[in-house]
Formats: structure tokens, C-alpha cells, sequence
């Protein structure tokens, strides 16, 4: 009998070691892999909206279309989950850059409405003109990319969804800076600013990792 507990209290000691060496070091380890299949980039295109780019595994799920746009999006457990929703409309003047009036109205948006978690950037995507605006919306956080081309303005709006808010936001930013415009070339600006600024990338200087 006493040999029988002694052997049972060392089995329940061997599980307790054995549990606590997987929550010490395995499960980082599977943690850290899962967070970085998020940034993988998977490519798309979109012949009917005039654009092609990359989206971040973490937000690839399912794929929508509707009139004039399309919604891509991994719903989570309860619902909420990371999404990206992009429209295209034709250009109705040959403009290939946002007016300033334009550009100063949305810079000062976050001020005049009081928008919560509100930065703007005037940048340049794959050649070209794109206004870039970050906002909070409860949880989440929206990442929204205006960009215009001669023929063709775009919008990208990314929402992290309100669970892993950080890392998913990241992954929206990574999607957003590969977009492109397909079609005439827009005319090279006078000088070029650092593409999208990615203040919120822990990752930052480390390209995302694209599917082979």
C-alpha cells in the first residue's frame, strides 16, 4: 500500500514537472511561431478593382466581394475578428496626387471630430499618392489608406478586431504598404517620403515573410 502512494505521488510529481517545463519553454516557443504566421504574406489580386497585393495570414480568411469592393476577413471565435475591406472607384479628373485642401481636411479630422487614437501621414505606396490614417474604434484599431492613381482611387480600410488589437494591427500596416495600383504609372513626386511609417511595428527593420 505505501508503495502504491509513493509511486503515485511520484507520477502526479513527474506530470507537475513535465507541465511546467511545456508552459516554461514549449509553449513560448509555439506562441512566438503562431505570432509570426500572422505577418506571412499571402498574395492577392483583383482584376475588377485594379489592384494587387499581399495580405497578412493573421487577416486571410474569408473573401467577399461586393459592388465596387471586397471584404476580406478571419472572423474570430465570438465574432470581431481582423478585417480588410477594399474599394475602387474610376478617377473623375486626371489628378494622379490628393489636393491639398483635401489632404488638410484629413490631417485635421482627428482635431475638428475629436477622433480617439487619431495620426495621419501624407506618404507614397508602390508610386503612389496615398493619405494614411490611423484611428481607434473601441478595441480595435482601423488603419485607413486613400491612394489615387490617373485612372483609379482607391480605398483600404484594415480593422484589427478588438482581440490581439497590437500584433493585428501590425499585420494590417504590412498588408497596406504592399498595395498596388494596376495601370498607367502615376508621374514620380517631386520628392518622396518614407513610406508608411510603421510606428506601432515591433518588427520594425524585419521584412515580413512571404508564402513560398
Amino acid at each position: 500500500m505505501q508503495l502504491a502512494v509513493t509511486l503515485a505521488v511520484l507520477g502526479i510529481g513527474a506530470i507537475f514537472i513535465a507541465t511546467e517545463y511545456g508552459l516554461m519553454h514549449v509553449a513560448p516557443r509555439f506562441r512566438e511561431a503562431a505570432a509570426r504566421r500572422i505577418y506571412v504574406l499571402l498574395p492577392y489580386r483583383n482584376d475588377a478593382l485594379g489592384i494587387e497585393m499581399e495580405v497578412a495570414e493573421g487577416i486571410y480568411g474569408q473573401v467577399k466581394d461586393f459592388p465596387g469592393g471586397v471584404k476580406i476577413s478571419r472572423p474570430g471565435l465570438l465574432g470581431g475578428g481582423p478585417s480588410l475591406i477594399i474599394t475602387s472607384q474610376i478617377n473623375p479628373g486626371p489628378a494622379s496626387k490628393f489636393s491639398p485642401e483635401l489632404l488638410a481636411k484629413w490631417e485635421a479630422a482627428g482635431t475638428t471630430q475629436h477622433i480617439q487614437g487619431y495620426r495621419f501621414e501624407h506618404t507614397y505606396i508602390n508610386g503612389r499618392d496615398t493619405a494614411v490614417i490611423w484611428r481607434q474604434d473601441g478595441p480595435s484599431t482601423v488603419v485607413i489608406a486613400h491612394l489615387i492613381a490617373p485612372d483609379r482611387i482607391v480605398e483600404v480600410g484594415c480593422s484589427s478586431g478588438p482581440s490581439n488589437a497590437e500584433v493585428l494591427t501590425q499585420a494590417c500596416e504590412s498588408s497596406i504598404a504592399t498595395i498596388q495600383i494596376l495601370g498607367p504609372p502615376s508621374p514620380p513626386p517631386e520628392s518622396v517620403p518614407t513610406i508608411l511609417n510603421l510606428k506601432n511595428l515591433k518588427l520594425e527593420g524585419l521584412k515580413p515573410p512571404r508564402r513560398k
